[in-house]
């Protein structure tokens, strides 16, 4: 299991060096967000994550930067400013903003800096490298799809999968499985979608590796990615419908379906069922009874009580601990709840402003005819990101929303050229 993982992690790294003797553009842009949204790539019980991860990270984010300048992005930039992208820079602001009189100055303080350095910085960086044609955004997918099935390969080599809360290094099980799930959500997204020219027999081998990183999400026995994997796929479907696609998203949907009630009901059977999967099955069967639900439904009462006693005019980045008694690093485990308390009216707005816009955007750029698949694979993956943001994590852990977001921004139909810059902001806008 080694050498496969071994190879399979080299086969990424020559694919990547191979890529930028072509495009260099999106060979940087395909790095950039899979040490962004995917950094468990990297095999954390070789090496320390924070270090390598964040090196890697920030010098693609040079690189974009850099890029960006050659190719006369500042011009550009200014120009293809969206109302998505100027909602998701403003929330970040107030977040920065509220740290500064926060009473938890220690967690606000590191939670405003995570989210400008894992989050915005990013967003910018694509942004330097964008816009993005369908063309290179299944190139971008493809790569994330890579990143998760690196991860899984990880945690099956390194890890212990007796464990029912399988995981690598320090990692929290919860950010190992969405880094798993996101490219579950991908490939379930884009079985359900199919491509117009496409063939059954490429949808059902890409069964086999949806299978392979669900399998992985159950592992880490965290069942709110495997339940935002479904609610992408749902929401994919959904999209797809509405986009005109209904007869190729119900035979995807019926596969996608299908194969999972049928691998599921083979592991129930075996006799080497996964522990993790074994604690997913009893907290699904438990559901609002058990600890975990128990603690997020106390956790969310007391967020709403603060936001009435504050009348939502928002209490202090990270002083959410002091409502629970506590000292550090504490959240309602919910971000829409966490912003209407600690920023405020403002911050809500805005956030509930980005989602419906984002939908919005999503569902015209499925209805584009080049677009179509590639959207409604992104859409998939907005909800899956928006699901684990409602129930679980802070606002500077949840950066898979955040860049999934900016990336739906960030595409385009057609072909922009670079140093045109009304071109590129006209087909932003549309």
């Amino acid at each position: 299991m080694t050498v496969l993982f071994a190879v399979w992690l080299g086969g990424g790294l020559i694919a990547v060096v191979v890529a930028a003797t072509r495009d260099l553009r999106l060979a940087i842009a395909c790095s950039l967000l899979v040490m962004s949204l995917v950094p468990e790539v990297v095999p954390f019980a070789i090496v320390e994550q924070d270090g390598l991860v964040g090196t890697l990270l920030f010098t693609t984010v040079l690189l974009a930067c850099f890029l960006g300048l050659v190719r006369g992005h500042t011009r550009i930039a200014l120009h293809l400013i969206s109302p998505g992208l100027l909602l998701l820079f403003f929330i970040g602001l107030l977040v920065m903003a509220y740290a500064l009189e926060a009473t938890n100055a220690d967690y606000a303080i590191d939670k405003a800096r995570q989210l400008l350095l894992w989050s915005m910085v990013p967003i910018v960086a694509l942004a330097a490298l964008g816009p993005f044609t369908a063309r290179e955004i299944r190139v971008l997918l493809v790569a994330l799809v890579w990143g998760s099935i690196s991860a899984t390969l990880a945690l099956i080599t390194f890890g212990d999968l007796t464990a029912a809360r399988s995981t690598l290094g320090a990692e929290s099980p919860i950010t190992y499985a969405r880094a798993i799930g996101i490219g579950a959500s991908v490939l379930v997204a884009w079985l359900i979608a199919g491509e117009r020219k496409g063939t059954l027999t490429g949808r059902a081998l890409a069964l086999v590796p949806m299978l392979v990183l669900l399998g992985g999400v159950a592992a880490t026995g965290s069942r709110g990615p495997l339940v935002a994997v479904a609610v992408a796929g749902l929401f994919a479907f959904m999209t797809s419908v509405l986009a005109g696609r209904a007869k190729t998203s119900v035979v995807g949907m019926v596969m996608v379906v299908g194969v999972a009630v049928a691998a599921s009901s083979f592991s129930g059977a075996s006799a080497e069922r996964l522990a993790g999967l074994e604690r997913v099955d009893a907290y699904l069967l438990q559901a609002g009874d058990n600890s975990s639900d128990l603690a997020r439904l106390g956790y969310w009462d007391v967020a709403l009580d603060g936001i009435r006693s504050s009348a939502g005019m928002g209490i202090g980045t990270g002083d959410f601990a002091g409502l629970v008694s506590m000292s550090g690093r504490a959240y309602p485990h919910n971000v829409a709840l966490e912003l209407w308390l600690e920023q405020g009216w403002l911050a809500i707005g805005a956030f509930m402003t980005l989602l419906v816009l984002t939908l919005r955007r999503a569902l015209q750029l499925a209805r584009v005819n080049e677009l179509s698949v590639v959207s409604v694979v992104l859409s998939g993956l907005f909800a899956f990101a928006l699901t684990n943001a409602l129930v679980s994590g802070d606002v500077a852990t949840n950066r898979q929303l955040w860049i999934v977001t900016g990336l739906l921004w960030l595409t385009v139909p057609g072909k922009v050229v670079p140093d045109r810059p009304r071109e590129g902001a006209e087909a932003l806008r549309r």
